[in-house]
């Protein structure tokens, strides 16, 4: 069989990934201010770890169409045009107008091992823009009229939620 045609295994992706970054750390590569790290077994226990993943996901994921990727592809060109055109990169605050005050809440006591925490969620008023690629299918998507958070209270004052 040619070897070309073998598939990969994580072991092999991440035997390839350790060898090329052993061969970066000899020659001195560096990343511009991202500091050259000495390859480790840990780092590689941790390459291998991920593409177990990785592989995961391969197996179980659908068969892709064609056709969905050109769909993508082409709504992101047309979105970066989009998106320029408005002036969103240079301000992008100007995006998202100020949303409205909640009139509704629905808080839930939820638990998680043994965490406990509240489900927030409520009717989001968020709509794409007008003319913005996607917005038709967006907009077709029951779940996204709906928003979530997930919250954490303390006895003590936390500087984050």
């Amino acid at each position: 069989m040619d070897s070309s045609r073998l598939p990969t295994t994580p072991v092999t992706r991440t035997g390839s990934y350790y060898a090329r970054a052993w061969r970066r750390y000899l020659a001195g590569h560096t990343g511009g201010d991202i500091p050259l790290a000495r390859p480790t077994l840990a780092l590689a226990g941790q390459a291998l770890r991920d593409e177990i993943v990785l592989a995961g996901f391969r197996l179980t994921r659908p068969v892709s169409d064609g056709r969905a990727f050109a769909r993508i592809e082409n709504e992101v060109r047309d979105a970066v045009e989009f998106y320029n055109q408005a002036g969103w990169p240079d301000a992008p605050e100007s995006f998202h107008p100020k949303p409205p005050s909640l009139r509704r809440v629905d808080v839930r006591p939820a638990r998680a091992a043994r965490i406990s925490y509240e489900h927030l969620s409520f009717t989001s008023g968020y709509k794409p823009h007008p003319g913005e690629p996607g917005r038709s299918r967006w907009l077709g998507y029951s779940a996204n009229a709906r928003a979530h958070a997930w919250m954490l209270r303390h006895d003590t004052a936390r500087p984050w939620i």
